[in-house]
């Protein structure tokens, strides 16, 4: 062989070679990019510590690893152990801008939920968030990496509407928002949102569900029915998300009246989830819809005789269907007949108790507790959510919106001169797809784990002042 062709073998080898190595290197980078991804949707729906057991791989992932050591920290940083967030965040401060940047977000966290404030923690937060100006570039990536840090949903907001602005097609950031507009009631951004979110990845039910939530709340219930049909579509059975997009799609479906399709897909969904009350709690109100009451009250007597607590289940969420079904001007049995016995005295009740309040007062926001009016009377603080998830939100009656301050928070209160508002917050974090969540666990948090915080009336400046709550 010549050394011109021994060469020219050679180089074809090394060609190949090569060509190989950057297609593993290509692989992994789209394999780690996988699991980060992954890990930030655990994250975003409240499963922690399934995140970090996510994200364990690619720690020390050329490709991903300083985005999994952030999201490591800010786990940390939710579950108050600040000794092992700064440790971590220390040793991305000297990382690639946007990772650094993020860092010291999350120091300023960090710095500001641990323990008093005093001159020299003061100092070093604002050191941080100079640091973090100068550092994180103009890039969507960091603008969201900044918005998975921010403490305040007007910080989150901000940070999230550049990231769009910068990059209209970054998926992760239009989830973020889709669900921060969820948790804040802004239903119409919420579904432009979800809409990009479909385009984007079509396979996904993530953007229908959240699309068909939305257009539902906008009383759009037959666009949201279908938009819940493309969700079911994209999910399969045995996923523990059908079931809930199931008994979604009846709700707007009894709200369209459709109770011949309520009673028989309920009827469907019962074989395959039995153990589900909320199937039966839809063909009861569909029956009852339709002047069945012997056939309503048979199911009724299943669903009390299920658990000893399911009498008293039945009867919030019945309560919460009448109100709903009240304020929406339809009514919950037919116009010439109310039905009458055991089964349907939790709805004869509601109804007498929603027409009496509604002689005195109107609602302006469902899900909500713990009211305060503003000294000057302008503004309502309340509680957003339930007992063990809520934020703080003010409403406005002038706009009629509310509009979401903080999470986690409850009991607001307002300082004399209405520039502050004190509220205990309960828990160690909330994100805000469990603010939103329809199956929420743990509702009875400990008391030990409250704290007293301040903030301004803006939702800005918050900082924590002691340990305790109420009284």
């Amino acid at each position: 062989m010549t050394v011109a062709a021994l060469i020219a073998v050679v180089a074809v080898v090394l060609s190949m070679w090569n060509r190989d190595r950057l297609q593993l290197v290509e692989a992994d980078e789209l394999r780690d990019q996988a699991l980060l991804s992954q890990a930030q949707g655990q994250y975003a729906s409240g499963e922690r510590d399934t995140a970090l057991e996510t994200i364990r791989p690619i720690l020390d992932s050329p490709h991903v690893g300083g985005q999994a050591q952030l999201l490591r920290a800010g786990i940390l940083v939710d579950n108050r152990r600040f000794d092992e967030a700064t440790a971590i965040l220390k040793t991305l401060l000297d990382g690639r801008p946007e990772i650094a940047g993020a860092a010291h977000v999350l120091m300023v966290r960090a710095l500001r939920e641990n323990g008093d404030l005093d001159t020299q923690k003061l100092q070093e937060i604002e050191e941080h968030r100079r640091q973090a100006t100068n550092l994180l570039p103009q890039t969507a990536e960091a603008y969201f990496l900044q918005a998975m840090t921010a403490l305040t949903v007007k910080e989150q907001l901000g940070a999230l509407d550049e990231a769009v602005r910068l990059d209209a097609k970054h998926y992760e950031t239009r989830r973020l928002r889709a669900f921060t507009y969820y948790a804040s009631r802004q239903y119409g951004p919420m579904s432009d949102d979800a809409s990009v979110m479909e385009a984007l990845r079509d396979r996904d039910p993530l953007g229908y569900s959240l699309h068909a939530t939305a257009l539902y709340e906008l009383g759009r219930y037959k666009e949201a029915v279908a938009k819940y049909d493309a969700a079911l579509a994209h999910t399969p059975e045995e996923d523990p998300q059908y079931p809930d997009l199931a008994a979604r799609r009846l709700q707007a479906l009894l709200r369209m009246g459709d109770y011949e399709r309520v009673m028989a897909e309920a009827a469907k969904y019962l074989k395959s989830w039995p153990d589900k009350p909320i199937f039966h709690y839809h063909m009861f109100c569909a029956l009852i819809a339709r002047g069945e009451d012997q056939k309503a009250d048979a199911v009724f007597r299943e669903i009390v005789r299920r658990t000893p607590t399911a009498r008293n289940e039945f009867w919030f969420w019945v309560t919460k269907y009448v109100f709903d079904t009240l304020e929406a001007g339809q009514s919950w049995h037919p116009r010439d007949h109310e039905p009458t016995g055991a089964a349907f005295l939790p709805l004869a009740e509601a109804e007498e108790t929603y027409r009496d309040l509604s002689t005195k007062a109107h609602r302006v926001v469902t899900n909500g507790f713990s009211a305060q009016w503003s000294p000057d009377g302008k503004k309502l603080a309340f509680s957003l959510g339930v007992q063990g998830y809520s934020g703080i939100a003010l409403y406005d009656p002038t706009t009629k919106e509310p509009e979401l301050l903080i999470v986690p928070g409850k009991d607001p209160r307002w300082s004399p001169d209405g520039r502050y508002i004190a509220f205990v917050r309960d828990c160690q974090a909330l994100r805000l797809e469990e603010l939103t969540s329809t199956e929420r666990k743990d509702q009875d948090r400990m008391r030990e784990d409250e704290e007293v915080w301040l903030m301004r009336s803006d939702g800005t400046e918050p900082r924590r002042l002691a340990r305790g709550g109420w009284p």
